[in-house]
């Protein structure tokens, strides 16, 4: 270039235009370094984005907990009939039936009433994971 006095425009999309004026001497190395900063336009859109996108995760989240609460509940639900009818037929087992008789059915009995209330546990969990939820 020759020596002389230069405007300089830094333009660039999404971000402040820079304006300068640079001076050009003969044998002389010249170094500038520019900083450019984001338009204000730019960064409400990138907040924009961040906030639709954390509202998205939000529903997400909720309807899945929801959603899990349901279906767990459901299912204890399930298994509650089936531990009141194996119980049942516990009690109704009479004094001649076998003692492996016995024993089997008051382990189905434990089985279905420890699936119960792990069902039951899980659905209170997520239920109060969507309360929780509901704020945030």
């Amino acid at each position: 270039m020759r020596p002389g006095t230069y405007k300089l425009k830094l333009d660039a999309n999404g971000y402040q235009t820079i304006n300068d004026s640079i001076k050009i001497i003969n044998d002389y190395k010249l170094t500038k370094t520019y900083t450019m900063k984001h338009t204000q336009d730019y960064l409400d859109s990138v907040s924009l984005f961040k906030k639709s996108r954390t509202k998205k995760i939000q529903w997400i989240r909720r309807i899945t907990l929801g959603s899990v609460a349901l279906i767990a509940g459901g299912t204890g639900g399930y298994f509650e009939k089936r531990t009141k009818k194996t119980l049942e037929e516990y009690n109704s087992l009479g004094s001649k039936t076998s003692q492996e008789a016995f024993d089997t059915t008051w382990d189905l009995y434990k089985k279905y009433s420890s699936r119960r209330n792990l069902c039951y546990t899980f659905s209170v969990l997520c239920a109060a994971g969507f309360a929780v939820s509901i704020p945030f």
